[in-house]
């Protein structure tokens, strides 16, 4: 019998397996701030994907819907409304954060033929009259290729900019 039997679509069967991998490590218990909890998601997020691209690929084709799957928008928008965001902002903010995660994700991993070596040969090999500061920094350009320090260094900027709104909104 064929895995495609236990299920009626294949959006089904992906789903499934979007659930199976979000099941294998549960949501952390939030602590501290509404930003350091927000903070604890996003990286929470960000460990899945590592641990599974395979995520990435079929988010690219389809929305999460599954149960499980949907802990972690709940979870964001939870911790946003209870930190001061309207609804509709929270959604915004929370898309803004979900949207980072996974293009971080999927444009943050090696790619055949595109690793930071290469990446940084080629920019190694650019005009420095036509592109100056790229073949410059090119080894600094190329190492934040899917580095941790650059997802945490654009993570806590869109924290900084949230929470400048919300402090803006309390005003």
């Amino acid at each position: 019998m064929t895995l495609y039997g236990h299920f009626n679509s294949k959006e089904e069967l992906l789903d499934a397996a979007l659930d199976a991998a979000a099941a294998e490590k549960d949501l952390p218990h939030f602590e501290g701030s509404w930003r350091d909890q927000l903070g604890q998601l996003v990286e929470h997020a960000h460990a899945l994907h590592r641990r599974h691209p395979s995520v990435v690929d079929i988010w690219t084709r389809q929305p999460v819907l599954g149960r499980v799957g949907l802990r972690w928008p709940e979870a964001g928008l939870r911790i946003l409304e209870t930190a001061g965001f309207a609804p509709e902002e929270a959604v915004v903010a929370f898309r803004l954060l979900a949207n980072y995660t996974w293009g971080f994700a999927l444009f943050g991993r090696p790619r055949s033929g595109s690793g930071r070596d290469s990446t940084s040969a080629t920019l190694e090999r650019l005009s420095p009259e036509t592109f100056p500061r790229l073949q410059n920094a090119a080894h600094l350009f190329a190492g934040a290729m899917g580095s941790e320090e650059s997802f945490l260094y654009g993570l806590g900027r869109i924290l900084d900019g949230l929470e400048a709104k919300l402090e803006s909104n309390q005003s």
